[in-house]
């Protein structure tokens, strides 16, 4: 993957999490600056370096950014399940919901059921089961 590619891909798996990396007032703006760069990305131009120092602004998302970057960030599709007794664990996928606007990009993973269900932050629209 390139490099341009590997920090628009970081760019939307943070995007979900910003609240909880640096709180809803911070989370707001800098969503917006990432789904600016994600699509000037998508048109081709490099954004690497303006997501990353994007995401240097805050010691969360930049702790974040650089575990996904190493790819030790939990798939976002998986999570392990538990097999009573036994040695064997498997990956039980997580729910995943889309914004429903036709251009939009965002997508999230539920990791918990109790976990309430996002509104997209561009469109302020619910999110859909894909």
């Amino acid at each position: 993957m390139q490099r341009n590619d590997r920090y628009i891909a970081c760019a939307r798996a943070i995007r979900p999490h910003l609240s909880d990396l640096i709180g809803s007032t911070d989370a707001l703006a800098l969503d917006s600056t990432l789904s600016s760069l994600i699509v000037s990305g998508q048109q081709g131009q490099d954004v690497a370096d303006l997501i990353a120092a994007a995401l240097a602004r805050y010691p969360g998302t930049q702790q974040w950014a650089d575990t996904h970057m190493q790819g030790t960030e939990t798939d976002e599709r998986n999570v392990k399940g538990y097999d009573t007794l036994s040695s064997n664990s498997s990956a039980v996928p997580a729910r995943r919901y889309m914004c429903p606007s036709p251009n939009c990009d965002y997508k999230w993973s539920q990791r918990t059921a109790g976990e309430v269900m996002r509104l997209c932050p561009t469109h302020k629209l619910p999110l859909r089961a894909v």
